[in-house]
């Protein structure tokens, strides 16, 4: 399995000429989550990710290897996608009768929209 973000991470961190530490420190996380991500280990959470972005000033696509541009003008689209990838995560936390409860009022809500 291919490591596009940690090599992503480590490219962004080199052209900043920053150490892992300082890297880190900048970010607000610990050397050793960054460590980790660049050796492919671990999975940076969406906050992460969204943060080495506007550090690095390219997308959240570029670095989750959806796209080779850097500077892609999906911004918006990207922000919303963290967004719904939050929503995501918290969703994943409830129960499942919750799970569903939501599923189903999001449904609505779209067959709402879309008529």
């Amino acid at each position: 399995m291919e490591n596009t973000i940690g090599k992503r991470v480590k490219e962004i961190r080199a052209e900043l000429k920053m150490s892992q530490s300082q890297f880190a420190e900048s970010i607000g996380v610990s050397k050793s989550l960054i460590s980790l991500i660049e050796l492919g280990r671990k999975n940076p959470s969406v906050e992460t990710i969204d943060k080495i972005a506007k550090k690095g000033n390219v997308s959240i696509d570029y670095i989750m290897g959806r796209t080779d541009n850097k500077n892609s003008n999906e911004n918006d689209t990207s922000e919303v996608k963290s967004e719904l990838d939050n929503a995501v995560d918290r969703i994943e936390k409830l129960t499942e009768e919750q799970q569903r409860f939501i599923i189903k009022m999001l449904n609505g809500m779209v067959d709402n929209i879309e008529d």
